[in-house]
C-alpha cells in the first residue's frame, strides 16, 4: 500500500509537470501564432508610429549623449604637453581657473648663460649639445 501511494504522488506530480509543459507550449504557440499573423498581414499604423517614435527618442538620447561626452571633455587651445596638473581630483575650482599648464610644442625655447670665453666658439644655427649640472 505504501509502494502504491508513493507511485500514485510521483504520477500526480509527474501529471502536474506534464500539464504545465503544456501550458507553457500553448502560450508559446498562442505568442508564435500572433507573430506569424503580425507577418502576414503586415505592420499597422500604429505599430509604425510607435517604432518611428522610439527611433526618434534613441537618436535624441543619443545626441544628449554626445553633449554630456563634450560637456564632460577637456581641451587644449594649443597642441602641447602637459608639465603641471594646478588640482586633485575631488577639488573644487572656480570658473576659468587653469586645470593644467601646457607646454606649447611649437614655441618652446631654453635660456642658458655661456661663459664669456666661449662665446666667440659659438655661430648662429650651429648645433650644440648641452649638459645641466646641479
Amino acid at each position: 500500500m505504501d509502494l502504491a501511494e508513493k507511485n500514485y504522488v510521483n504520477a500526480k506530480e509527474q501529471l502536474n509537470f506534464a500539464q504545465s509543459q503544456v501550458e507553457s507550449f500553448n502560450a508559446n504557440l498562442k505568442a508564435q501564432e500572433a507573430k506569424l499573423k503580425l507577418l502576414t498581414s503586415g505592420a499597422t499604423d500604429n505599430m509604425i508610429k510607435s517604432a518611428s517614435i522610439g527611433a526618434e527618442q534613441a537618436e535624441k538620447n543619443l545626441e544628449l549623449s554626445k553633449i554630456n561626452i563634450d560637456k564632460y571633455t577637456l581641451t587644449s587651445p594649443i597642441d602641447g604637453i602637459v608639465e603641471t596638473v594646478n588640482y586633485n581630483k575631488g577639488e573644487f575650482l572656480q570658473t576659468g581657473s587653469p586645470i593644467v599648464t601646457i607646454l606649447d610644442k611649437n614655441n618652446m625655447y631654453v635660456k642658458i648663460f655661456v661663459p664669456e670665453k666661449v662665446l666667440p666658439d659659438i655661430k648662429l644655427g650651429q648645433n650644440v649639445i648641452l649638459k645641466a649640472t646641479l
